[in-house]
């Protein structure tokens, strides 16, 4: 062996960067926060995680927080949640769930929230914390206490009627 590689700088390094290497995967495992599955879906619907490709939608497939769900012109999709919300995407739509947080045992229910790109979604809250709901569009944000709601936002970012 040279005296290069015996060298206390070169073996620091290795164990630094040994040691620091899960530290830089954490973000992206943070990222999987189960939010519910997928129980309808027709004809199509798609899943982006982040960066990556949409993925075709088939049930029961998971869907986690910070990812977009988008339907086709003719799709629908349905998805419940944890705790027991359910939310029904219209043709045409596109939301991505920014957050969600749910503990069965806390006995405080979820709270999350929901951007609305486009289109027309329909909320029916599960086990929900009063205002622990929050929905945004690029026009406004809204607080919801539970119960149901429908939300439709034109392809502009405005108020569809």
């Amino acid at each position: 062996m040279s005296n290069i590689s015996r060298s206390p700088i070169r073996l620091a390094c290795v164990v630094l960067t040994t040691w620091t290497m899960p530290l830089a995967l954490r973000p992206a495992l943070a990222q999987q926060i189960l939010v519910g599955s997928v129980q309808e879906v027709e004809p199509d619907g798609t899943r982006q995680a982040g960066d990556d490709t949409p993925a075709i939608l088939n049930v029961s497939d998971k869907v986690f927080a910070r990812d977009i769900v988008t339907t086709s012109a003719k799709g629908r999709v349905h998805v419940q949640f944890l705790d027991g919300t359910d939310l029904r995407l219209n043709p045409g739509s596109r939301v991505e769930i920014d957050e969600y947080v749910y503990d069965p045992n806390s006995g405080t229910g979820a709270r999350g929230v929901v951007t609305m790109g486009r289109g027309l979604m329909r909320w029916v809250s599960g086990n929900v914390q009063p205002n622990g709901m929050k929905f945004k569009t690029q026009a406004a944000t809204i607080g919801i206490r539970g119960t149901e709601i429908l939300l439709g936002v034109g392809a502009d970012g405005t108020r569809k009627s």
